[in-house]
Protein backbone atom coordinates (compact mmCIF):
# COMPACT_ATOMS: atom_id res chain seq x y z
CA UNK A 1 0.00 0.00 0.00
CA UNK A 2 2.97 2.17 0.74
CA UNK A 3 4.44 1.87 -2.43
CA UNK A 4 0.99 2.25 -4.43
CA UNK A 5 1.05 5.73 -2.37
CA UNK A 6 4.40 6.86 -3.12
CA UNK A 7 4.07 5.90 -6.74
CA UNK A 8 0.63 8.08 -6.98
CA UNK A 9 2.50 11.05 -5.47
CA UNK A 10 5.42 11.30 -7.66
CA UNK A 11 2.92 10.52 -10.89
CA UNK A 12 1.00 12.94 -9.84
CA UNK A 13 3.65 15.64 -9.78
CA UNK A 14 5.15 14.40 -12.94
CA UNK A 15 1.83 14.89 -14.62
CA UNK A 16 1.64 18.19 -13.10
CA UNK A 17 4.84 19.29 -14.12
CA UNK A 18 3.91 17.95 -18.11
CA UNK A 19 0.63 19.75 -17.78
CA UNK A 20 2.37 23.12 -17.29
CA UNK A 21 5.27 22.93 -19.51
CA UNK A 22 2.70 22.05 -22.67
CA UNK A 23 0.74 24.74 -21.26
CA UNK A 24 3.68 27.17 -20.50
CA UNK A 25 5.21 26.57 -24.01
CA UNK A 26 2.54 26.10 -26.54
CA UNK A 27 0.04 28.54 -25.11
CA UNK A 28 -3.14 26.65 -26.82
CA UNK A 29 -6.55 28.74 -26.99
CA UNK A 30 -10.13 28.09 -27.59
CA UNK A 31 -9.50 28.99 -31.27
CA UNK A 32 -6.73 26.30 -31.72
CA UNK A 33 -7.53 22.97 -32.93
CA UNK A 34 -6.15 20.77 -30.60
CA UNK A 35 -5.05 16.65 -31.53
CA UNK A 36 -4.81 14.65 -28.98
CA UNK A 37 -3.58 11.86 -30.41
CA UNK A 38 -3.35 8.46 -28.22
CA UNK A 39 -6.01 10.38 -25.99
CA UNK A 40 -7.10 6.87 -24.36
CA UNK A 41 -10.71 8.37 -22.39
CA UNK A 42 -9.18 12.35 -22.29
CA UNK A 43 -8.30 12.50 -19.05
CA UNK A 44 -5.42 14.01 -18.90
CA UNK A 45 -6.05 16.85 -21.73
CA UNK A 46 -9.60 17.16 -19.84
CA UNK A 47 -8.14 18.30 -17.01
CA UNK A 48 -5.23 20.44 -18.75
CA UNK A 49 -7.61 22.49 -20.76
CA UNK A 50 -10.54 24.25 -19.54
CA UNK A 51 -12.47 24.32 -23.10
CA UNK A 52 -13.38 21.42 -25.38
CA UNK A 53 -14.48 23.05 -28.55
CA UNK A 54 -11.76 22.24 -30.97
CA UNK A 55 -10.13 19.72 -28.98
CA UNK A 56 -10.27 16.40 -31.30
CA UNK A 57 -9.35 12.69 -29.39
CA UNK A 58 -7.96 10.19 -31.58
CA UNK A 59 -7.88 6.04 -30.22
CA UNK A 60 -7.92 2.50 -31.35
CA UNK A 61 -10.27 2.17 -27.84
CA UNK A 62 -13.89 3.11 -29.16
CA UNK A 63 -14.74 2.31 -25.13
CA UNK A 64 -12.56 4.70 -24.11
CA UNK A 65 -13.19 7.60 -26.50
CA UNK A 66 -17.14 7.27 -25.76
CA UNK A 67 -16.22 7.43 -21.85
CA UNK A 68 -14.45 10.82 -23.09
CA UNK A 69 -17.49 11.97 -24.84
CA UNK A 70 -19.73 10.88 -21.29
CA UNK A 71 -17.95 12.03 -18.56
CA UNK A 72 -15.57 15.17 -20.10
CA UNK A 73 -18.27 16.52 -22.76
CA UNK A 74 -15.53 15.68 -25.81
CA UNK A 75 -17.67 15.59 -28.47
CA UNK A 76 -14.76 15.47 -31.60
CA UNK A 77 -13.40 11.98 -31.51
CA UNK A 78 -11.64 9.70 -34.09
CA UNK A 79 -12.05 6.15 -33.72
CA UNK A 80 -8.71 5.01 -35.34
CA UNK A 81 -8.20 1.72 -36.65
CA UNK A 82 -4.75 -0.20 -35.60
CA UNK A 83 -3.87 -1.58 -39.84
CA UNK A 84 -5.09 1.92 -41.32
CA UNK A 85 -4.15 5.07 -38.47
CA UNK A 86 -4.85 7.54 -41.39
CA UNK A 87 -6.71 10.46 -39.83
CA UNK A 88 -9.51 12.50 -42.05
CA UNK A 89 -8.19 15.85 -42.11
CA UNK A 90 -6.06 17.75 -44.01
CA UNK A 91 -2.55 18.33 -43.27
CA UNK A 92 -1.88 21.33 -41.31
CA UNK A 93 -5.19 21.17 -40.22
CA UNK A 94 -4.58 21.04 -36.44
CA UNK A 95 -2.42 23.78 -34.42
CA UNK A 96 -1.10 21.77 -32.02
CA UNK A 97 -0.66 18.00 -31.85
CA UNK A 98 -0.36 16.34 -28.46
CA UNK A 99 0.82 12.95 -27.68
CA UNK A 100 1.66 11.95 -24.66
CA UNK A 101 1.65 8.45 -24.26
CA UNK A 102 2.36 5.73 -27.04
CA UNK A 103 2.61 2.01 -27.45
Amino acid sequence: MLIKKIFYFYSKKHRERRAKLFLNLLNPTPKDKILDLGSGDGSYIANILPFRENVYLADISEKDLKKAQKKYGFKNTILLKEDDPILPFPDKYFDIVFLLFCN
